[in-house]
């Protein structure tokens, strides 16, 4: 959602004609397509032929149309590029201070810019001997004939001052650019290093250091600058706008290009890491397991026993109305583009709505962080709830993110001993490549606090099973997934949610991968009128539904629905899973999800003009092509049939009942090591409470491929009655499944 006063312009190189019930466009020279009227999309595009504000726009069509529609429209205008928002010019100008020596420092800071002042430059052992800045400048940092340990140096006193820089390098036969670094919100030059350090004591056996590297060349003088350099050079001033302005993402953070004398491009790219002696994988709460230990809980405990107010798609503790007022205060607290809208391009949408909800890369916000885009559906029988489906999981994944925000514990597993995860329970489980897992216990390792849903105490949990991020942890390899991560209205309806997400996960990934036909459920035995009307329609579409119970020992509701089109290989079936304590909500989440796995690949720019490939029929997630075992397993197979009254359904007072339930039943089928765990990564300036809930005990984790097999998956054919021994690894299909 753009702010009032964003500026709008239209696009100059546009044009558009009439075409039957639509509007045939050309864009930046894109031909595309959308359904309106012309004279309207004229009339609004008129309106922006001089800058207009969003606000001003706006009004100048509410009054003849509803407001909600007008914002649509926009959206859509923005989205097809038929008009683009323009930034402000300031008068203001560029303060740049450059740190290096030789012939391309000369003449970069020898060259004039209209918006770029020089306002000092400086050698790097001066500069380097300064207490600190208290301007604004941003640093370019001219490297040449440095020595590594130099530019480490630079690389500390910038994170220390909080100054963003940039670096540019010369080498024998090339130019490196970057990487850009903006203190404790991107990976620094030190992490560059620290990947380097550890993938040479792989090699080499030995145990290299950063003092090893330390007088080793950076860069080499440069004899005489290239004509070339120019073009270089307006790379790196482009790249301190963008870094001055804060107005878009750094073209070189996280990565380092290399230009050769050819002009060939090489990106180097690499993730902030936590091993880094400088930033610390952009942390400044990296703490000993003794400071942990005198120190208070982060954690905050969940007391509530609020009344359960909403049972569509779930349980939550807020209503309707309430609901709706978190999530879109959230969306402008923020100060993101955020767009939520109806997901129309779904063959479905005229009978069960979905939601696609996104956000743009956004390098200044109201947020302390830096954002990357993230695109997100959501369910639900009806637009309202499938609205919350969206928002919660945008919301959900922009928080799973590691910011460096919430302290680390660095520990080994013998200091941490029974307040931490035990890792023991991990090793039990089988593994398909290392064959066993080891575990160096002496050797420290990243753990973040979380909370016992059982005894209240914390526990340290491996910051790797905790966070969806591209930080490199120093932790223990358990696979990235999103099992028990959860939004909610409040902390305790995302625990709860997180729950039923880890007892989907187990129960999915055990039901598929033995090889056994599991019941099915008769759908229309069900007491959801409501989602029975629907199904009909869906099936008088021409498409057909089948649910299967995949439930197991823990004895809760899983159901995985199909919705499959016989007479359409290239899109053969969706799927959709559902958990819950209540059968009918664990129905109509099958359902809902499955629908909601009809929306198309969304329109991305094409580069390449031909015909689809077999290789993306073998391989796409709906193609009959790459179901083969799940069209023999579930949807063709007969099996027994079971009947909605079969399953208990039993009304809740409260979500925090319903969590003791949950958890109480965990417990007792994984045994007296078990424990239900929560880490709270709720960001304050967003404001929807979001939790990750881990299970310390033998259950089910997902995959891609499957690795670690829990033992309860090589029990599951006795568990089902199918046969009297149990699965061997070799019986499982471990292979790509639709998910």
């Amino acid at each position: 959602m753009l702010s009032n006063s964003a500026v709008l312009l239209r696009n100059p190189a546009l044009s558009t004609t009439p075409f039957k019930d639509g509007v045939l466009i050309s864009a930046d020279g894109e031909l595309k397509m959308i359904e309106c009227d012309h004279d309207v999309l004229e009339e609004v595009l008129g309106k922006a032929d001089h800058p207009i504000t969003y606000k001003e726009l706006l009004n100048a069509f509410v009054p003849k149309y509803e407001k909600e529609e007008v914002e649509a429209f926009i959206d859509v205008l923005l989205e097809e590029k038929l008009i683009k928002k323009i930034e402000k010019k300031t008068r203001k100008k560029i303060h740049l201070r450059v740190i290096g020596e030789g012939k391309l420092a000369e003449y970069i800071t020898d060259r004039t810019y209209d918006d770029i002042e020089i306002t000092e430059v400086v050698g790097a052992c001066e500069y380097l001997k300064r207490k600190g800045t208290s301007d604004d400048s941003v640093v370019l940092i001219v490297s040449e004939n440095y020595d590594i340990g130099t530019v480490l140096d630079l690389n500390e006193k910038m994170l220390a001052d909080d100054t963003a820089f940039t670096v540019i390098s010369t080498q024998i036969d090339s130019i490196k650019l970057g990487p850009s670094v903006v203190p404790y919100k991107s990976a620094c030059v030190g992490c560059y290093y620290t990947h380097q350090i550890e993938q040479l004591r792989i090699v080499s056996g030995e145990n290299i250091g950063f003092e090893d590297i330390r007088d080793i060349k950076h860069s080499f003088p440069c004899e005489e600058v290239p004509e070339e350099t120019s073009v270089y050079v307006s790379k790196v001033m482009n790249e301190i706008r963008t870094l001055y302005r804060e107005d878009d993402l750094p073209a070189f953070m996280n990565k380092i290009i290399e230009f050769d004398s050819s002009n060939e491009k090489r990106v180097i790219a690499f993730t902030p890491t936590t091993s880094c002696p400088y930033c610390k994988g952009m942390n400044r709460k990296l703490i000993t397991y003794e400071e942990y230990k005198n120190s208070k809980s982060e954690e905050p405990q969940f007391i509530s026993n609020e009344k359960i107010l909403y049972k569509v798609g779930g349980y939550r503790s807020t209503g309707t109305e309430e609901t709706k007022k978190i999530l879109d205060e959230a969306i402008e607290r923020t100060g993101l583009e955020v767009r939520v809208e109806e997901a129309g391009d779904n063959p479905l949408a005229d009978v069960m709505p979905s939601f696609d909800a996104s956000v743009k890369t956004s390098y200044k916000n109201k947020t302390p962080y830096i954002m990357y885009a993230i695109n997100s559906q959501g369910k639900g029988l009806n637009p309202r709830q499938a609205y919350f489906s969206a928002c919660f999981e945008l919301f959900e994944r922009l928080s799973a993110r590691y910011y460096g925000d919430k302290r680390l514990v660095r520990a080994t597993p013998n200091e941490v001993g029974k307040d931490g995860y035990s890792l023991e329970l991990i090793k039990r489980q089988k593994r398909m490549i290392d064959k066993e897992y080891d575990i160096d216990h002496d050797r420290a390792i990243d753990w973040v606090e979380a909370k016992s849903v059982l005894s209240g105490k914390s526990k340290l949990v491996p910051a790797s099973f905790v966070y969806l991020s591209n930080v490199t942890f120093k932790s223990i390899d358990n696979g990235i997934s999103s099992t028990g991560l959860a939004a909610g209205a409040t902390v305790e309806d995302a625990v709860l949610q997180g729950l039923f997400e880890v007892i989907e996960h187990d129960a999915w990934i055990m039901g598929q991968a033995n090889r056994c036909v599991l019941p099915r459920v008769d759908i229309y035995s069900s007491k959801n009128n409501e989602l029975k009307k629907l199904m009909k329609q869906i099936e008088e579409l021409g498409y057909e539904i089948i649910t299967r119970d995949y439930s197991n020992d823990l004895g809760f509701p899983v159901f995985r629905t199909w919705i499959v089109d016989r007479n359409d290989y290239e899109h053969y079936a969706v799927n959709g899973f559902g958990a819950s304590l209540s059968a009918e909500i664990a129905l109509e989440r099958s359902v809902t999800e499955a629908v909601q796995s009809l929306i198309p690949e969304k329109d991305i720019d094409i580069c390449d003009y031909g015909s689809v490939s077999d290789y993306e029929s073998m391989y796409s997630y709906d193609s009959f092509y790459s179901l083969s075992y799940f069209v023999r397993k579930d949807i063709n197979s007969e099996g027994e049939i079971k009947k909605m009254d079969e399953y208990k359904d039993t009304e809740y007072l409260s979500v925090k009942e319903m969590i003791d339930i949950v958890s109480g039943r965990i417990k007792e089928v994984l045994g007296e090591d078990a424990d239900i765990l929560y880490t709270n990564l709720t960001k304050k300036s967003i404001g929807i409470p979001v939790v990750r809930v881990i299970v310390e005990g033998d259950v089910q984790r997902t995959g891609d491929p499957v690795r670690a097999v829990s033992a309860r998956t090589l029990k599951y054919p006795v568990y089902k009655k199918v046969s009297n021994k149990e699965a061997v690894i070799e019986d499982l299909y471990l292979g790509p499944y639709p998910h």
